[in-house]
This record gives C-alpha cells, structure tokens and sequence, in this order.
C-alpha cells in the first residue's frame, strides 16, 4: 500500500489540531478553578477571615505554584501579627514568660509598634 504524503500530512495535521483542542480545554479548566479559588479566597480574606488560604492541591502546574506562593506570602504577613496579639493577650492575663521570635525587616513591625515594657518583659 502506497501512502501518499498530502494524506499522511493532514492526518498530521489532524492530530495537532486534536491535540491543542485537548490542551486549551484542559488550560481553560485550570484557569476556572483558579478563578473560583482565588475570588473564593478573597471573599473570605475580606470577611476577616485571615485562616483563609488558596487550595494549590486542587491545581496544577503554574497556577499551583502562584496560589503555593500566595499562601506563602499571605503566612509571611499574618503569622508575625497573630503571634504578637497572642503575646500580648498572654501579657494582658499577667503572663510574662513568653517573648516575640526575632523577625527581619519589616515582619518586625509588630515589635517595633508595642511599648519597650512589653517588648522586654
């Protein structure tokens, strides 16, 4: 059997076409869930819900790794915060035993903005 090549290269062409179908919709799913994740997120952040983290698990690929390193940024701005309110409402019951970690740069804003006789209790 003789394949002729103007054949063989729409078949190819086919494929191609099938398969970047296939990929845009799967693209196009992705950018849905992190669309809904992410204004999801929001929401809750709004509300004050400041627990809220994205869902990278139920992505893949890149918009894991963007929603991965939001949560990793909104824990570098939140964690600092709810650990001085903590400490301070250990201090407000009398307890003095537990002081702030060391934080650099500007996560040391909570530290800096207490009076120096809760700071070095």
């Amino acid at each position: 059997m003789i394949i002729d090549e103007k054949e063989m290269m729409a078949d190819n062409r086919e494929i191609t076409q099938s398969e970047s179908a296939k990929n845009l919709a799967g693209l196009n799913g992705e950018i849905k869930v992190f669309l809904q994740d992410f204004e999801e997120t929001i929401k809750r952040l709004k509300a004050g819900n400041v627990d809220a983290r994205f869902h990278p698990g139920n992505l893949q690929g890149v918009f894991a790794g963007i929603t991965q390193g939001l949560n990793e940024a909104l824990d570098q701005v939140t964690n600092p915060v709810t650990e001085a309110v903590d400490i301070i409402n250990q201090y407000a019951r009398g307890d003095l035993s537990r002081e702030m970690r060391k934080l650099s740069g500007k996560q040391a804003f909570p530290m800096v903005s207490m009076p120096s006789e809760v700071t070095s209790a």
